[in-house]
């Protein structure tokens, strides 16, 4: 028999913070190929909390839906590349809901000794496969055991169930800082590693493959690949669009319908797995989302630097609000507002030219990381002074708008909107240095990256912030990236 071992993952390096691939921005469900008395071989999700501590689960369920539904969509995106389909065979409800199973149980077990607890109690059959999402935090964000045996038939290790992976919830819940921008891109980690430590569990990725080494391959971007103690330095294979889509050049682990010959025709292959379906379905477990819409922007209309969007959004069916909205120009995120009435400013970055023709979307998502997409829209920058001019708020009280700026190349404008006439002044950090104060009537502090400090490359966090007649004090978050012109 082979040997089984668990493998990690660290989590997703190369995810920019502020970049969405439009690709895999919303999935659209989760699909339904079993039911509660199917015997089908199936995936089992659970929800592992640790004993004498509140089960969450209902709290919860969102975010493991949404995790679900995008691992299941980059198995679907990846078997399209090689001309195929695939999904992961979810255990379901007899309604075609996601079937998700609490288990209360010892947190502090390894991996290993977790999968016989499950199975000792019947948490985990032998002809499932589980993936588990825990509470707790890790320096890495999931484990999946994973046999080493790249035999090509049906009798391969990996094609057997009673293997276990699992998922840290709150891994790098602060990851970039600001609250709401992390879950806006947590939902990304959680479903890029569901998909990996599940991919695991199928069999990728040997050790003998062209690419492979320990469970994971060198040849970057791709979903399972990642360094390993003593292993290859990573290589940039292919591009950074493929991050979250299976095996960069289709030799490695999975291929629909592979050369004969080749590797994956001779070996083990994971698109082989009778954990997958191999075809489509009319059944789907439909996601709550957001609602979300951008309002007075035509197709291919122009707009100034700087022009103030007015969007319209609103919570999904079983959510109390929206937690922001984004818009993103040519799928980076440029500005973000986190109360609602929503305006978002018009800053495509530095390097984009006047009379450049860019791509529109604006994105509505809540505390889950659920989001909702409009349709893109094609527009032109227009020529202009950079810098927004906001409306006031309909609803009284503060607000400051501090666009996200992207890249910079110099010393650029902070340009705010204050709506509560009890403030005088406020007051600029960057990097958490205090630069200066904003004044009425212009509202507006130039930043000189020069004389912060700042070397081409870094990161520039700024903070405007302010206390109101009520006394509570509010702050607004923009980042930029200092560029070479």
């Amino acid at each position: 028999m082979a040997a089984l071992v668990t493998t990690l993952q660290s989590g997703p390096k190369s995810f920019d913070p502020f970049v969405l691939p439009a690709e895999i921005a919303q999935p659209p469900g989760i699909p339904c190929f079993s039911s509660a008395s199917s015997t089908a071989p199936w995936v089992k999700v659970l929800y592992l909390y640790q004993s004498g501590t509140p089960n969450r689960l209902e709290e919860r369920m969102p975010t493991i839906r949404e995790a679900v539904a995008l691992a299941d969509l980059i198995y679907e995106r990846s078997a399209a590349r090689t001309g195929g389909i695939r999904h992961v065979r979810w255990k379901m409800t007899s309604s075609c809901k996601l079937a998700v199973v609490p288990v209360a149980m010892n947190l502090r077990l390894p991996m290993n000794s977790a999968r016989d607890y499950l199975v000792k109690k019947g948490l985990l059959k032998l002809t499932e496969k589980g993936l588990a999402f825990r509470e707790g935090t890790s320096v890495v964000s999931g484990l999946g055991q994973h046999a080493v045996d790249s035999r090509p038939s049906s009798a391969n290790r990996n094609n057997r169930g009673g293997t276990l992976a699992w998922v840290y919830l709150d891994f790098y819940a602060d990851l970039w800082g600001d609250e709401v921008t992390s879950q806006a891109r947590m939902f990304l980690v959680r479903g890029h590693t569901a998909a990996h430590e599940l991919a695991h569990t199928l069999g990728a990725v040997q050790p003998d493959a062209p690419h492979g080494h320990g469970a994971h391959c060198w040849d970057d971007y791709d979903v399972m690949c990642q360094e390993e103690p003593g292993g290859k330095k990573l290589r940039e294979v292919c591009p950074a669009t493929i991050l979250l889509l299976f095996d960069c050049k289709n030799d490695d682990y999975f291929h629909t319908s592979p050369k004969p010959g080749s590797y994956l025709a001779t070996h083990w292959n994971i698109a082989r797995s009778r954990y997958l379906a191999t075809r489509s379905t009319s059944r789907w477990d439909q996601l709550a989302r957001p609602t979300v819409a951008l309002r007075g922007v035509n197709e291919g209309s122009s707009l100034t630097v700087g022009t103030a969007l007015e969007i319209a959004a609103g919570p999904a069916a079983d959510s109390a609000s929206v937690a922001a909205v984004s818009l993103l120009v040519n799928d980076r995120i440029v500005d973000i507002d986190r109360e609602a009435p929503f305006w978002l400013g018009f800053y495509p970055g530095g390097d984009v030219a006047t009379g450049t023709t860019v791509r529109l979307t604006v994105m509505a998502y809540d505390d889950h990381g659920r989001r909702a997409l409009t349709p893109p829209i094609t527009t032109t920058v227009a020529d202009g002074a950079p810098g927004a001019t906001f409306p006031a708020p309909t609803s009284s009280g503060f607000e400051i708008t501090a666009p996200v700026l992207g890249a910079v190349t110099g010393s650029f404008a902070v340009r705010l909107m204050v709506s509560d006439p009890s403030i005088a002044a406020v007051a600029i950090s960057v990097n958490g240095a205090f630069i200066g104060q904003a004044t009425a009537p212009d509202w507006v502090l130039i930043v000189n990256p020069v004389a912060l400090g700042a070397a081409f490359g870094d990161e520039l966090s700024i903070v405007a912030s302010a206390t109101g007649a009520d006394g509570v004090r509010q702050e607004r978050t923009t980042i930029a990236t200092y560029l070479p012109p």
